[in-house]
């Protein structure tokens, strides 16, 4: 899978090792070449990963959850997101309000207003893996939801960020 920075400095690739381990090359030539390859922390395995600028990147992982780098993978720090994860949203707004929201693999939907460095628990009531999305107008409703299959039917719940999280949960078909 391959992703570049907004500013189109960097390329990086994301995909398994001759070892099989989750990994990511960087190339700051357009591709003509690749840096070697970087693992994340105790070689966690990369479920979902977003970049935001040349040099910082997050990655959702199966193990103990969530990951931060700013330095282009060479090293990362872990947050107090305890568990697998499976997706991440950036806010629209990312640059300025700073907002993350994360997908579990059980069900849990994590939100974040400070770029990844804690997360509070919205209480969702989802199983199995979650997808999220911030509304395209988030910065003005503060809307943003999360999907997954509850063996029967996709379950989509949607959250207001206000004082108190507000949740009005459908189901889709």
């Amino acid at each position: 899978l391959v992703e570049y920075s907004q500013d189109a400095e960097a390329i990086y690739i994301w995909g398994l090792d001759d070892d099989g381990d989750s990994s990511i090359w960087k190339s700051t030539n357009d591709g003509q070449t690749f840096s070697k390859k970087r693992h994340v922390k105790d070689n966690a395995n990369i479920n979902d990963w977003v970049i935001t600028d040349d040099r910082t990147i997050y990655a959702a992982t199966d193990e103990d959850g969530f990951y931060k780098t700013v330095n282009s993978g060479l090293s990362w720090t872990g947050t107090d997101v305890d568990g697998a994860m499976n997706d991440i949203a950036l806010s629209p707004a990312f640059d300025e309000d700073e907002f993350i929201c994360l997908g579990g693999r059980n069900g849990e939907v994590l939100l974040s207003d400070d770029a990844g460095d804690s997360f509070d628990d919205t209480g969702a009531a989802l199983t199995g893996d979650v997808f999220v999305a911030f509304d395209a107008d988030y910065a003005n409703n503060g809307t943003f939801y999360a999907a997954s299959d509850d063996g029967t039917d996709l379950v989509v719940e949607r959250f207001k960020d206000d004082d108190e999280w507000g949740i009005d949960r459908s189901k889709w078909l």
